[in-house]
């Protein structure tokens, strides 16, 4: 836990997004797409429920990605 509290942002700074958030940016997009081609493919209520899932999990990994990077500076890890 030493190391997050040595990286954790300053909130009173502005930050740009790092290389690595805009990489995990085009992951997600990616993701969400191959979700849409998922649906496409199955275009019935079983694909419907399996999108719905596979993109929850998607939206899922997200969130905590984007909760990370916001509390920790991806440059010091």
């Amino acid at each position: 836990m030493r190391i997050f509290k040595e990286a954790r942002r300053d909130p009173e700074q502005e930050y740009r997004a790092s290389t690595l958030e805009l990489f995990f940016d085009l992951v997600f997009v990616f993701a969400i797409t191959q979700v849409s081609h998922l649906l496409l493919e199955h275009l019935d209520w079983r694909g419907a429920l399996e999108s719905a899932l596979v993109l929850l999990v998607v939206w899922w990994a997200w969130m905590y990605t984007t909760w990370v990077t916001n509390e920790v500076d991806p440059d010091t890890m």
